[in-house]
């Protein structure tokens, strides 16, 4: 870690499991994480900026980590991608990631919830509380005058 300088973690990424398994395609295929520019996020002594302290002398290491997916290469674009070094009361620091996403307004087709989405289902529900509203206001503008039938 004394190594690093000006941002450049490569050095500490060259040992990196989660990385280097990325790269073989064994995990999370398809998926990718912004460059790392901040030091491991884990193990620190609490409320310090010392990493472990303890009899167990873990290594420090990056734990927190954002994964993404896109479709299209320019779908997501990553603005800002950090660990939050100023919150100290756990024995990690939590990773900050800000994303400029691309999104295709007025499609609807896309299959949600696993394929289990019933598009006609959503719109009949949605015609059913439109027309129970319409009922309510309805009666609610009605005179309350009172009809009276003799027979």
């Amino acid at each position: 870690m004394s190594h690093t300088s000006g941002g450049d973690m490569g050095l500490l990424l060259e040992h990196d499991q989660l990385s280097k398994e990325m790269k073989d395609g064994s995990v999370f295929k398809g998926f990718q994480e912004a460059p790392i520019h901040f030091l491991p996020t884990y193990k620190f002594d609490i409320n310090c900026d010392i990493y472990d302290t303890t009899s167990k002398q873990r290594t420090p290491s990056y734990t927190d980590r954002i994964l993404f997916r896109n479709r299209q290469a320019d779908d997501i674009k990553v603005v800002k991608y950090t660990s939050c070094s100023s919150i100290k009361t756990s024995d990690h620091r939590p990773v900050i990631g800000v994303f400029r996403v691309k999104l295709r307004p007025g499609r609807d087709n896309i299959p949600l919830c696993a394929g289990q989405f019933d598009r006609g289902l959503f719109l009949e529900g949605i015609r059913r509380r439109i027309t129970r509203e319409l009922k309510r206001e309805a009666t609610k503008n009605q005179s309350n005058s009172t009809i009276c039938a003799i027979s």
